[in-house]
C-alpha cells in the first residue's frame, strides 16, 4: 500500500531532504534567474531560506508534524531572502497552519496543506504574475489532489506531481516575456520542484531523476543571456522585519511601498512581519516604516551592481574596480555581499587570513583595480602584502580597522556606469574614482566602534580590574567596560559610545545572542536615546556578542 500517512519525524527527513536537493542545485537555478531582475541569486536566496528551516528542524526531537511545521515555517521566515526566499517562507508558513493542530497527517491532510500553502504566498505577493514559483506551488498542490483522490499512496502521488510538474516547468518560458526571451524557465519554480524532488528522495533513496536533459535544453542559455540588456527600474532591494504593526498601519505602509517601488512582498508571521520590496528610496521606506511600527534586520541590496556583476562573469569582461573584504559570522558576510563586495573572506574569530589567501580572493576578481576592506588590525599587513604579490593589478587598501568601518566605506562604493573599455582614455572617470575613494575613506573616520566580548584570564587594563569570564567592552581598541551581567556591559558600552552624540546606531548580534535578547537592548536604546536612529543586525559572529557601531 504504500506510505499513507506521515509524522513529524518524517516531515523533519523531507525537509531536510528537500534542502539538500536545492543545495547540490542552487547554482543552476541561479544561471536561470532573469525575473524579476537579473541579479543571479534565486538559487541562494531559495538555498538559504531552506537552510534557515532545515536547521531550526534539526535538533527538534518530535514526532508531532503540526510543531515541526511551525519551527520549519519559524526558521524560513527568519533566514528569508529575497524575493523568493520570502515567497518561500510563506509556503512553509501556509503548510505549517494547516497542519498546527495535527501529531500525525494523513494524504487528505496533506491535500489541504499544499493548497493553504499556495494561497498563502499568493496572498502575500501584492502583483502575482503568473510563470513564476507561485504557478508551480499551485500546480503542485492541485495534481498532488488529483493523485490522493485517485487512491495513489503519498510517495507514487508525489513522483507523478514532480512529472507533471517538469512539464508546467516547461511553459513557464512562454508566460513571461522575460523568460522568453532569454530562452529559460524560471528560476524559483525550478528551484521549489528542485525542493519536492529532494522531499520525494526522503521516502525513496533510489529515485532518479533525469537531469540531463534538462542540462542540454539549457546550453545556449548564456548566449541569450549574455546577449540581452536587462532594464532595471529600480535599483535597491529593501528587506526588513517589523513588528507592532496594526492592520491599518500595514495596508497603509504597502500602498506607500507600491508608489515608490514593485515586487512588493509581505509576509505575516506569528511574532514578526517580514517586508520585501524593489525601489530606488530605500531611505523612505525605512523613514515610512518607523512611522507605523518597530523596525529591526533591514537589509539592503544594489539589484544593478549585482545584475552588472553577474552579466560581466557570464561575459568574461573586466570591471574598473572590485571590492574584497574580510568578515566573520554569516550574516556579516551576506551583509558586505549584499552591498556589493566582490568576494568576501572568512576571516573567522581571529580575522587572520594570510597575504596568499587575500591573493587567492584577488584572482577571483576580474577587475583592473582591487580595493580591500580588512576590517581588523590584523588583516591591514597582510592586505599591503598584496600590493607586491599581485603587480598586473592595483592594490588600494583602505585603513579599515572594524567591520562596522568597512561597512561604511562600502555604503559610500558607487561604481561607475561605464565599461572599461569606455574608461580607458577617460581621465574624468579615474579623477571620479579617486573621489570615491576619498569619501569611502572619509566615512571610515565617521565611525565609533565598540564590541563586547568575554575576559579569556584575570588581568588589570586601564584600571579597571577584570577576572576571567567577566563580560567586556572595548572602544576602538581599548577597555572601556567590565561587567558579569552581558546586557549591563552592553548598555554601559552603549552609553559611552553615545555620550559625545550619534545619529545612527547599528547593533550586531552574534552567534551567541538570539534576536528576542538583541531587542531588548534595541528597547534600551530607543527609550534612553530618542533621537537616536537605531536598527539590529544578525551577525551570526563568533567571538562577539555584539559589535556596535555610532556614527
Amino acid at each position: 500500500m504504500g506510505i499513507l500517512e506521515i509524522d513529524g519525524k518524517l516531515l523533519s527527513k523531507m525537509i531536510i531532504s528537500g534542502a539538500e536537493e536545492l543545495s547540490k542545485n542552487h547554482e543552476y537555478v541561479n544561471e536561470l534567474n532573469v525575473f524579476p531582475v537579473p541579479d543571479g541569486d534565486t538559487g541562494t536566496n531559495m538555498w538559504l531560506t531552506v537552510q534557515a528551516a532545515k536547521k531550526e528542524i534539526e535538533d527538534l526531537d518530535s514526532c508531532d508534524i503540526g510543531e515541526v511545521a511551525k519551527s520549519a515555517a519559524m526558521g524560513a521566515l527568519k533566514g528569508a531572502r529575497g524575493n523568493s526566499g520570502v515567497i518561500m517562507s510563506q509556503l512553509f508558513r501556509g503548510f505549517a497552519k494547516s497542519l498546527e493542530h495535527l501529531s500525525c497527517a494523513s494524504k487528505n491532510d496533506l491535500v489541504i496543506a499544499c493548497k493553504r500553502a499556495s494561497e498563502m504566498a499568493y496572498k502575500a505577493v501584492m502583483k502575482p504574475k503568473e510563470g513564476t514559483i507561485l504557478t508551480m506551488s499551485r500546480e503542485i498542490a492541485l495534481k498532488f489532489e488529483k493523485e490522493i483522490k485517485n487512491g495513489k499512496n503519498l510517495k507514487d502521488a508525489i513522483w507523478e506531481t514532480i512529472v507533471f510538474c517538469k512539464g508546467v516547468l516547461d511553459k513557464t518560458r512562454e508566460m513571461l516575456p522575460e523568460l522568453k526571451q532569454a530562452g529559460v524557465v524560471d528560476s524559483g519554480a525550478r528551484g521549489l520542484l528542485f525542493i519536492l524532488e529532494g522531499a520525494l528522495r526522503a521516502l525513496d533513496e533510489n529515485v532518479i531523476f533525469d537531469f540531463e536533459k534538462e542540462k542540454d535544453e539549457k546550453k545556449n542559455f548564456s548566449v541569450k543571456k549574455n546577449v540581452q540588456v536587462e532594464k532595471i527600474d529600480f535599483d535597491y532591494e529593501v528587506l526588513m522585519d517589523v513588528n507592532n504593526i496594526c492592520e491599518d498601519n500595514l495596508n497603509e505602509l504597502k500602498e506607500f511601498l507600491l508608489k515608490i517601488g514593485d515586487s512588493l512582498v509581505v509576509t505575516e508571521g506569528d511574532e514578526f512581519t517580514k517586508i520585501h520590496v524593489h525601489t530606488n528610496k530605500p531611505g523612505k521606506v525605512i523613514e515610512k516604516a518607523f512611522e507605523y511600527c518597530d523596525l529591526f534586520n533591514a537589509r539592503f541590496e544594489n539589484l544593478r551592481t549585482q545584475s552588472e556583476n553577474n552579466l560581466e562573469a557570464n561575459l568574461g569582461s573586466k570591471k574598473d574596480i572590485g571590492i574584497l573584504a574580510v568578515a566573520m559570522g554569516n550574516g556579516l558576510i551576506d551583509l558586505f555581499k549584499n552591498l556589493g563586495a566582490d568576494e568576501v573572506i572568512d576571516g573567522g574569530k581571529l580575522m587572520n587570513p594570510c597575504a596568499q589567501d587575500l591573493v587567492k580572493a584577488i584572482n577571483k576578481i576580474n577587475a583592473k583595480k582591487i580595493i580591500i576592506l580588512p576590517n581588523h588590525k590584523n588583516v591591514l599587513m597582510p592586505a599591503k602584502q598584496t600590493m607586491d604579490l599581485c603587480k598586473e593589478k592595483e592594490i588600494i587598501v583602505l585603513p579599515t580597522k572594524t567591520i562596522p568601518q568597512g561597512l561604511n566605506a562600502l555604503l559610500n562604493y558607487i561604481p561607475s556606469d561605464l565599461s572599461l573599455n569606455e574608461q580607458e582614455n577617460n581621465l574624468e572617470e579615474e579623477n571620479n574614482n579617486e573621489q570615491m575613494i576619498k569619501k569611502m575613506c572619509e566615512a571610515i573616520s565617521l565611525i565609533k566602534t565598540g564590541q563586547i566580548t568575554y575576559a579569556a584570564r584575570d588581568t588589570e587594563v586601564n584600571n579597571i580590574k577584570i577576572k576571567r569570564g567577566d563580560y567586556i567592552g572595548t572602544l576602538e581598541s581599548d577597555v572601556v567596560v567590565c561587567n558579569k551581567d552581558l546586557d549591563a556591559a552592553t548598555k554601559d558600552l552603549i552609553d559611552l559610545l553615545l555620550k559625545d552624540g550619534g545619529k545612527i546606531l547599528s547593533l550586531y548580534y552574534g552567534e551567541e545572542i538570539n534576536l528576542e535578547k538583541a531587542k531588548g537592548i534595541l528597547d534600551y536604546i530607543k527609550e534612553k536615546y530618542e533621537d537616536i536612529e537605531a536598527d539590529i543586525y544578525d551577525g551570526g559572529q563568533p567571538l562577539y556578542y555584539y559589535l556596535i557601531s555610532v556614527e
